[in-house]
């Protein structure tokens, strides 16, 4: 009987430590109670994706930048799966924002690598938050830089002056969790995060109807302020758009050699009258738009149509999207096709008598003099 009693105590004590540890293991729990936005991206699946894969090696450029990125990294004992694994862009209700990423490179390793110059050894400046570091990069101020030709007006602009120079910061968290913020919000972020419960449980149940684990997804809360001017008759004719109370969106790639793109969005409404009037525009609208943007496929047109489905359920809408691969192969055949088109009153020149699958390729200019021909000259006349 003890020893049935202690392997039970022994297996629910390692079943908390499991649980616990995928909590931590989160980065979503690491967030401050406040988090209203928060888009999620497993980025090491999306590298190991079979397109991704395929893309790399297709693309000799973007092989050769991969490569040498690669190489130095591991001049400093870095792999290139370790720089990310995973990430979280997050904004709090008071506007502050940045990024969890989590990483196998240490801090050590970090800084070495800031001081090596294998890419170019950045300027930035260390300081201390608690037991934080902050390594603080500063953008130069390109405002203050000599006058470019045509470029006077961007460099006067109020909003680049504002801007310019902006200070970003990179502090490990804790160990393998880097936070991505700006100076003025990074020691506030630390602080809350030190003592941080994850974000409210409202907003992480979003992602719930998303599924398991898409490779990205976003869930967001927006508070409803209350209006004591409007009345009843006001909010009727509120744009429904303005009712949102919240929502999820979630992209996966599913099906053979994960090449099937499926997209789903819930948005939460503050009335049911809303969530149905939002439901019937966002339908009318999709019609419209297939049937002029497609002018010379229809039935590429109606596929896509089929491929969107937009339900409301009492105070939500729920949108679903599959891109096949035959549908992602004939859209980007069609756009190729409308591309090469003249320009045109719609899309990519298109007319309703268009026929898209025998588009003529464009005649070559001859750089030479078109030589004189029988029809410049005057016919001799026949006698």
């Amino acid at each position: 009987m003890k020893i049935s009693l202690f392997r039970g105590v022994a297996i629910a004590a390692l079943s908390v430590v499991s649980i616990a540890s995928a909590m931590a293991d989160n980065l979503e729990n690491l967030l401050p109670k406040n988090t209203s936005l928060l888009v999620s991206f497993d980025v090491q699946r999306f590298m190991k994706l079979p397109f991704v894969e395929s893309m790399k090696k297709s693309d000799p450029d973007f092989q050769k930048s991969w490569s040498d990125v690669e190489q130095k990294l591991a001049a400093q004992n870095i792999k290139m799966d370790d720089v990310a694994t995973s990430a979280v862009v997050f904004a709090l209700d008071d506007g502050a924002s940045g990024m969890l990423v989590r990483t196998g490179v240490s801090e050590n390793q970090f800084e070495s690598l800031l001081k090596s110059d294998a890419f170019g050894k950045p300027p930035y400046k260390l300081e201390q938050a608690g037991t934080k570091r902050l390594f603080v990069f500063s953008a130069p101020d390109v405002s203050a830089a000599a006058p470019l030709p045509g470029l006077e007006a961007i460099q006067s602009n109020p909003l680049l002056n504002k801007y310019a120079g902006a200070s970003t910061v990179l502090s490990y968290i804790k160990p393998g969790t880097l936070l991505i913020t700006d100076y003025n919000n990074a020691k506030n972020l630390l602080t809350l995060m030190d003592t941080s419960m994850g974000p409210k449980d409202t907003l992480l149940a979003k992602k719930t109807p998303l599924g398991q684990n898409p490779v990205a997804w976003l869930v967001f809360d927006k508070a409803q302020k209350a209006d004591a001017n409007k009345n009843a008759q006001s909010q009727m004719m509120m744009n429904p758009a303005e009712t949102v109370n919240g929502g999820a969106i979630g992209v996966d790639f599913t099906g053979k050699d994960s090449e099937d793109c499926a997209v789903n969005a819930l948005v939460d409404f503050k009335d049911a009258q809303s969530a149905s009037m939002l439901s019937m525009q966002a339908q009318g609208l999709m019609m419209m738009l297939s049937g002029s943007a497609f002018q010379g496929d229809p039935q590429l047109g109606m596929d896509l149509v089929s491929a969107i489905k937009i339900q409301n359920q009492d105070k939500q809408v729920k949108v679903s999207l599959l891109l096949t691969k035959d549908l992602q192969n004939r859209l980007k055949e069609y756009t190729e096709k409308a591309a090469a088109m003249e320009a045109g009153p719609a899309f990519g020149g298109a007319t309703p008598d268009t026929d898209f699958n025998n588009v003529p390729a464009k005649p070559k200019k001859s750089k030479k003099a078109a030589p004189e021909d029988a029809l410049t000259k005057e016919a001799p006349l026949a006698k």
